[in-house]
This record gives structure tokens, sequence and C-alpha cells, in this order.
């Protein structure tokens, strides 16, 4: 019958108060060289005494390095629910479907690059027929990044209707009535009233105002011609109707 192994009995450090407990015990700080990715560092711990090893330096994890293009990380697809990561409100989920807005913001982008493509081939045409007549010649065109911040600087102010309001009535005359309101309230900048003149059977009265420095867009409109101009709005994004 072997011996098993006696185990000690659990050793409980009695309480001391604070003028009988022992002073802490400091131990003076030792450095070694080491030679870490081809470089020599410096390696400081604390030495307890002679005959102690110096400690093992344990090299940190490194983090694998993502191999995804910019494009990829627009373009694609994480989640494998057939919309775009820059398209998709949750691109990690593939239980939550769908796109984060109406309109796809890989589509706009993509339509940008494909205009700038069509100036690749012509820019460089009228480079080399310069280059020819002797003269020293730098091209180029513009990246995607750099259009979207040009577009954004010069033209950008001239989009009224960022900010917008809709006022929904009963009636036609309580139309008249907000139009009237929104006249004496705001400065106009520009006012289009399409039930005088209907365009192509819409009717509704729009206004272009300045509000705290910023141009707003209002719109007055009767619930019945709402409902027919979101149903002709629908129609159009599903593309049942291009009239």
């Amino acid at each position: 019958m072997g011996m098993g192994r006696r185990r000690s009995k659990k050793f409980k450090i009695p309480k001391t108060s604070k003028k009988n407990r022992l002073p802490t015990i400091r131990h003076p700080v030792k450095e070694h060289k080491r030679r870490i990715n081809g470089k020599t560092v410096t390696v400081k711990h604390h030495y307890r005494g002679e005959g102690e090893r110096p400690p093992v330096y344990r090299r940190p994890r490194m983090i694998k390095k993502a191999t995804i293009t910019n494009r990829q990380f627009l373009y694609g697809d994480f989640d494998k629910d057939k919309t775009r990561n820059i398209d998709d409100l949750r691109p990690y989920d593939s239980k939550e479907k769908g796109s984060a807005e109406e309109i796809l913001l890989s589509d706009e982008i993509q339509n940008l690059e494909n205009y700038r493509e069509s100036f690749e081939g012509t820019t460089e045409e009228m480079a080399k027929d310069f280059e020819k007549k002797g003269y020293m010649i730098k091209h180029r065109v513009k990246t995607p990044y750099s259009i979207m911040n040009k577009l954004r600087r010069k033209y950008l102010d001239s989009v009224q209707d960022i900010g917008g309001v809709l006022i929904l009535v009963d009636t036609k005359d309580q139309a008249k009535k907000a139009s009237k309101y929104v006249e004496s309230k705001y400065n106009i900048i520009d006012k289009d009233d399409y039930y005088k003149t209907p365009k192509q059977g819409y009717e509704a009265i729009h206004f272009n105002v300045i509000f705290k420095d910023n141009i707003h867009e209002i719109q007055i409109k009767t619930k019945d011609d709402f409902k027919k101009h979101l149903a002709w709005h629908l129609a159009y994004k599903k593309g049942e109707f291009t009239g």
C-alpha cells in the first residue's frame, strides 16, 4: 500500500495591528540586457537574492494584420445578406437585414467612380498630344475623395432643401392660410404655388426661406395630395412610373 501525500493544514496569518506589523521589504532593482527582435533592450526586475534567475521575457501576442482593402470594406458583404457593407445597417449581423437608407451609398460612390474613370483616357490623350509638341506635361485625374471634397466646398451651400418642413392641412383654403403665415414669419427666397399652376398633376406650395442663417424648404400640402404624391414617389423608385 503506497503512502499518500500528507496534506498540510492551512496556515492562517494572524491579524496584527499597524504597530506590530513588519515593514514591507523592497528588493533592489536589477537591470539585464536582452536581445529582442534584433535590438538590445534593458529589462528591469526586483532582485531577491543571489542565484535567482532574471525573469523570462515573454513576447507579446501579435495581432494579425487585416488584409481587407477599403474597396472590399465598402463593397463587400461580411454577413452574406446581399447588402453591401456601406449600405448595411449591421454589416456583421446576418439576422438584421435591410439597408440603412433608401438611397444606396454604394451606388452613389460607384457612379462617381465611373464618371471619374471616363476622364482617365481623355486626360492622358490630351497630355500626350502636348508632349509631342515638346511641352513638359504633368496630368492627373482627381480621386473620388478629392471630388467629394470639392463638391462639398463649392456646391453644398447651393442645395436649398437639406432641411425641410412639411405642413399637412385638410383643404386648399387651409393651405392658403398656412402660406400667408409662412410669408409673414420668415424671410422668403423663393415661392412656387403649384395649386395655381399644377406641374404634371402635382399640387402643393413650396417655399425656400432663411432661418438662423440656413436655407430651409417648407412645403404645404393637403393630406390627400400627400398620399397621392407618396404613391407616385414609391412607384417612381420601383421603376413603375417614368413620367
